[in-house]
């Protein structure tokens, strides 16, 4: 005889709750070791406020703040706050049990969202959090001794809370840690350690550490210079749409530095930044517009971008908008306007203007 066995299929059903979802969001923020995906962030903290998660409706308040893989919204991001402030995150916090909601208040107190800016208190729930080892609150606790906003300056604390963080896989903190590390604030100059821990936060996505490593790569700082790898690496943050990338990108194409020399893409990777608002790109965009360099010649739009730059505090934009005034270049001739810029530039001990106002009071 045959017998017949039946199989019995158990499937297994995983219900995710709010701080799964809060956890998986941040994870996918912040990095803890893997690679960031922001959409994927989004869709996690969304989910998490849904269920009732006042915590990540901040985390998605701090996002639309910035404009971290959202345009940025004040809007937005207050709306998301005032949704942590009716789900009681201040009474939450108080309780004293949850760093979630600690690092939450602190932040609301940091950047004004619903709250007056408060930088002290930020200060006080951020340690509370990172005490109660909040990984995110410990690299923010970083920031602020760093800084010095709602404590005294104290750059070796600094560095403390960002090595604790930065040992957890945090990836800003890791890009912070390595800054520290790159200018010895804090702590012994070790070039070495930057690229170390720049390399960590960029392998997880980090864009600032791709740029950050990029130009050590170029100099061949803390490294072998290598300016193929970096280049990769401005090729890879610019791919997540970092305009610092695609204005080093441009720099290395209008100055053939390690790749053939294309001053028509460079000006394709200047507009890209500059549209953005990157204010160095806005200010080489001008000058090739200026010069007619990878482009057709246009004064008019050339200091178009200088005055772009120059408005955003850039000291070569606010020299060449002076210079285009001065010499009625692309704009109605105006003298006093352009010693005004290169008063600006001047101050920022930008020589060129400097020298032309010294020029200019010599002879009057």
């Amino acid at each position: 005889t045959q017998s017949t066995w039946g199989v019995l299929v158990f499937l297994v059903v995983v219900v995710m709750d709010s701080q799964a979802f809060l956890d998986e969001g941040t994870r996918a923020v912040y990095g803890f070791g893997q690679s960031l995906n922001l959409e994927h962030a989004q869709t996690c903290l969304h989910r998490a406020v849904e269920l009732g998660c006042a915590s990540a409706a901040v985390h998605l308040a701090r996002l639309h703040f910035l404009g971290t893989g959202v345009n940025k919204d004040l809007k937005k991001a207050d709306e998301y706050a005032q949704i942590a402030i009716n789900m009681k995150i201040a009474e939450i916090a108080q309780d004293g049990q949850n760093s979630d909601a600690m690092w939450a208040l602190g932040l609301l107190f940091d950047l004004g969202l619903r709250l007056p800016v408060n930088k002290g208190e930020a200060v006080i729930w951020y340690r509370k959090a990172a005490e109660l080892g909040h990984i995110t609150a410990q690299n923010n606790l970083g920031v602020m001794f760093s800084t010095g906003e709602g404590v005294t300056t104290n750059e070796r604390e600094a560095v403390l809370w960002y090595e604790k963080a930065a040992s957890h896989g945090h990836a800003v903190a890791q890009n912070n840690l390595a800054l520290m590390y790159e200018n010895g604030s804090g702590v012994a100059k070790c070039e070495e350690l930057a690229v170390e821990w720049y390399t960590k936060a960029a392998e997880q996505g980090h864009t600032d550490a791709q740029c950050n490593l990029g130009v050590m790569l170029c100099r061949g700082t803390g490294t072998r210079r290598d300016e193929v790898a970096a280049l990769e690496w401005f090729m890879r943050a610019a791919s997540l749409g970092s305009p610092r990338a695609e204005f080093n990108i441009g720099v290395m194409l209008a100055g053939g530095s390690g790749i053939p020399k294309n001053q028509v893409e460079a000006v394709k990777w200047y507009t890209k930044a500059a549209k953005k608002g990157h204010g160095d790109a806005q200010n080489n965009l001008g000058c090739m517009l200026s010069e007619g360099l990878g482009i057709s010649k246009d004064e008019t739009a050339a200091t178009h971008w200088f005055a772009l730059a120059a408005e955003q505090g850039r000291a070569d934009g606010q020299t060449n908008l002076g210079l285009m005034l001065m010499l009625g270049r692309g704009v109605a001739r105006n003298e006093m306007e352009a010693v005004r810029w290169f008063e600006k530039a001047s101050i920022q001990h930008q020589t060129t203007a400097q020298t032309i106002l010294a020029n200019i009071f010599k002879w009057q």
